[in-house]
């Protein structure tokens, strides 16, 4: 059934309302380069905020949206039909003050009204209403520069320009593409940290496609490590095991996912309220170190908001599942207010929509990453590190390792003590990351 805003009338309704409240921010912008902004453009905004509201209202229940999409105008809203009074000192000191009644929707301050304006923008673009505007390019537009450098493989496509207007886009046509090519696949080396979770009002959070979709991704566009994406190496639901194995274990090009990072039965994962564990920092650190090692990491999650605030401030995308049936996605921004350092708020802007090819049930990876999931459920951990444990022949051997470690801590780089560990201790074999690890415990014990 097609939806309502497929219907000439609405559309061409917010259009109308769109051009309104670019006219009075034009105006806006006009008056405050001279230095003052008159009431009478500050309750032309206002005015313009809430019938823009008003006209996208109707569409609050469509699949695309999520409840934080919508700004929230009861500011305003609750000042229409009331007056407040307004002070003015006339003349010197001396004289008294006049008192005059003014529209209470002028207290608001006009910049908070202003990014309410822009905030709504953002609203109309995720609902399909940008189009006609922007009718003069595509959706998105690589744009900006003519050509691409060639890649850093050369089986890597570069991005392709058009492709926009109605719909969701194919990967190569999206933004998300064009981002992580200038990011990872040419120019100097970068990474790019990609979240994924579900909308639970239009998908099954369990079982809507979160796993094929960041596999997908990873084995389908994204890695192009030398072995290509193999997920016995390069999926993990274990916190522990992203932080101090799989960086080490892989090439440039490489993509890592970890899944289930709100935690499982066995593990802590990134979760907000859990992650103060040394794994989950450690975690959190190697994605941070590893921001120049040309990797794609996938996080997949339940909730966004799930996920330690430390962590989102890497995430480069987010991308919601919003129909798990014909495979389509919102792809976010994910925009920390740097300045912010109480609440740390995080905003995420529309961008597009995109759709993704489901891993078949038969691929291998595919298969790998569901036997993870259920030994995971059965509280079963990848990571296993039995340092804290002294008793029997391992226990011995491996705090006779540690010991060496902390000898060696201060003669040596990690990335040299890890290499005589691993030609000493054969089979205790760690990484750069983990003998870090073991030294920022022991701090205490290195003189």
């Amino acid at each position: 059934m097609p939806s309502d805003r497929d219907d000439p009338e609405p559309r061409q309704m917010i259009y109308e309302i769109r051009r309104r409240v670019q006219a009075a921010r034009n105006r806006y912008w006009a008056e405050g380069v001279d230095g003052e902004v008159s009431d009478e453009t500050h309750r032309e905004l206002a005015t313009a905020v809430l019938q823009y509201h008003d006209v996208l209202y109707e569409f609050r229940n469509e699949s695309v949206l999520s409840s934080d999409d919508w700004p929230d105008i009861a500011e305003i809203r609750e000042r229409v039909g009331r007056k407040a009074r307004q002070r003015t000192q006339q003349g010197g000191l001396s004289r008294p003050a006049t008192v005059t009644l003014v529209p209470a929707v002028t207290q608001v301050p006009i910049e908070d009204v202003l990014q309410l304006s822009e905030d709504l923008d953002d609203l109309a673009k995720t609902l399909g209403f940008a189009a006609a505007v922007e009718a003069t390019r595509p959706l998105y537009d690589a744009g900006k520069r003519e050509n691409y450098p060639d890649p850093v493989h050369p089986d890597i496509p570069k991005p392709k320009t058009g492709g926009g207007g109605k719909g969701p886009h194919d990967l190569l046509h999206s933004k998300l593409y064009h981002d992580w090519y200038q990011r990872v696949a040419c120019g100097d080396p970068n990474d790019y940290v990609i979240a994924i979770s579900a909308d639970p009002r239009s998908t099954g959070v369990s079982g809507s496609g979160k796993t094929t979709f960041g596999g997908g991704l990873a084995k389908r566009w994204f890695d192009y490590s030398p072995d290509g994406f193999d997920a016995e190496v390069q999926y993990t639901l274990d916190a522990a095991k992203l932080a101090y194995d799989l960086y080490e274990d892989t090439n440039e090009m490489a993509v890592l996912v970890g899944d289930e990072m709100q935690g499982t039965p066995a593990t802590t994962g990134l979760n907000a309220k859990r992650s103060q564990k040394t794994e989950s920092l450690d975690a959190i650190n190697a994605i941070a170190a590893g921001r120049s090692d040309r990797k794609t990491v996938i996080l997949i999650v339940q909730d966004l908001k799930s996920l330690n605030k430390d962590a989102l401030t890497f995430i480069d995308a987010w991308l919601l599942i919003r129909d798990d049936y014909d495979y389509i996605a919102t792809h976010y921004g994910v925009a920390p207010d740097v300045f912010d350092l109480g609440s740390r708020e995080t905003k995420t802007p529309g961008i597009e929509q995109i759709t993704w090819d489901a891993l078949p049930k038969d691929d291998e990876d595919y298969q790998v990453m569901e036997e993870k999931k259920a030994a995971a459920k059965r509280g079963e951990r990848e990571y296993s590190d039995d340092s804290d444990d002294d008793s029997g022949e391992s226990g011995v051997r491996l705090s006779k390792r540690d010991a060496f470690i902390l000898r060696k801590a201060g003669e040596l780089s990690q990335r040299e003590i890890a290499k005589e560990v691993n030609d000493r201790f054969s089979d205790v074999e760690i990484g750069r990351r983990r003998v870090g690890q073991i030294i920022s415990n022991h701090d205490d014990e290195i003189a």
